[in-house]
């Protein structure tokens, strides 16, 4: 029972690192059954994507849907390098298009326009 108790814990703990509610276990006549749900905040950002958008649109988009979003969680929401992600966020701040208020790491981020440049 050890052993069961141990992967349990993973499992809440990678719900946790990967933004899902608290996972539900069941006892089943076949063993356990585990049930996982998207937070409500991993489902309003899934929302957030249109089939048409560029690069640059879905991080702004991303950033206009959780104003306190970091980087990190950009760049797993977009599939691109860390240092990709931060580049294209200082084209948008150069643009004019985004700023940060506070620090980086307990500011929020300030979407100016509407207006993404999409030659990126």
């Amino acid at each position: 029972m050890d052993v069961w108790s141990q992967g349990i814990s993973r499992v809440i703990e990678s719900c946790k690192e990967n933004d899902y509610s608290n996972p539900e276990f069941q006892s089943v006549a076949e063993g356990l059954r585990v049930t996982l749900r998207p937070s409500a905040r991993k489902k309003q950002i899934q929302h957030v994507f249109d089939m048409g958008m560029d690069i640059s649109e879905k991080i702004v988009a991303l950033m206009r849907a959780d104003l306190k979003i970091n980087i990190k969680d950009i760049v797993k929401l977009v599939g691109l390098s860390e240092k990709s992600v931060k580049y294209i966020i200082n084209e948008l701040k150069t643009q004019g298009m985004i700023s940060r208020e506070d620090s980086s790491r307990y500011g929020s981020w300030i979407v100016i326009d509407d207006n993404v440049d999409k030659s990126k």
